[in-house]
C-alpha cells in the first residue's frame, strides 16, 4: 500500500518506535516539514507498508494513542501519484518542504 505519513514532531519519536518495533526501521519519518513561518513543525515520509492500525498489538500506551490519533495517514489510490498526493497532503494541513539547493 502506498501510503504518505505526517506526524507532529511532538510525537515523532513515539511513531518512529512503533514503526521500528514493527520492522520497518528506526526512523521512517525523516522528512523536515516546515510551517508558514518556516518552522519545523512535523516529519513525514512516503511508505510501502500494510495498515500500521492493524499491527500494533494491544493495548496501547497513552503516548502511542496519542501519536496514532495525531498521525495524518494519506493512502496513494491506484489513479493518483504518489508525489501529488504528498504535495496535496502537504498544503492542506499548510506545510511544505524545504527546498533542496542543487
Amino acid at each position: 500500500m502506498s501510503t504518505v505519513l505526517i506526524i507532529p514532531i511532538a510525537h515523532r519519536d513515539v511513531m518512529n518506535a512503533i514503526a521500528n518495533s514493527l520492522g520497518y526501521g528506526s526512523a521512517n519519518l525523516s522528512v523536515p516539514l516546515l510551517d508558514a513561518t518556516e518552522t519545523v513543525t512535523h516529519y513525514g515520509c512516503h511508505s510501502w507498508r500494510r495498515p500500521i492500525e492493524l499491527d500494533i498489538p494491544p493495548p496501547l500506551t497513552p503516548e502511542q494513542q496519542d501519536a496514532l490519533a495525531a498521525l495524518h495517514v494519506r493512502e496513494v489510490q491506484q489513479d493518483e501519484i504518489p508525489l501529488e498526493v504528498w504535495e496535496t497532503s502537504l498544503a492542506g494541513l499548510g506545510l511544505h518542504q524545504e527546498e533542496l539547493a542543487l
